[in-house]
């Protein structure tokens, strides 16, 4: 038995979760974090969107072509009427 998980693996919170729960002021530090997990799944909806909306910060001429990706990938993801909205802007 591995510690107190019973050595079941913990799945990882998803990158949009993680963005919003500790990220959110540390734009630059979300979308270092966000690369490995695109790295391994370049097509990961919240991968997508937690680098699009960090870049609206660090690059914010990037933003708009990640988050239209995004929508491409994932056009019923939760959060895709909000991004649809945030771009028509």
């Amino acid at each position: 038995m591995r510690g107190s998980q019973g050595g079941k693996r913990r799945s990882a919170p998803s990158p949009h979760a993680t963005y919003q729960s500790g990220w959110a002021g540390d734009a630059a530090g979300a979308e270092r974090a966000v690369r490995d997990v695109l790295t391994r799944s370049p097509d990961s909806p919240d991968g997508l969107l937690v680098l699009g909306l960090a870049q609206r910060r660090t690059r914010p001429a990037d933003a708009p072509v990640t988050l239209r990706r995004f929508l491409t990938v994932a056009p019923h993801h939760p959060a895709a009427a909000e991004i649809t909205r945030l771009l028509d802007r």
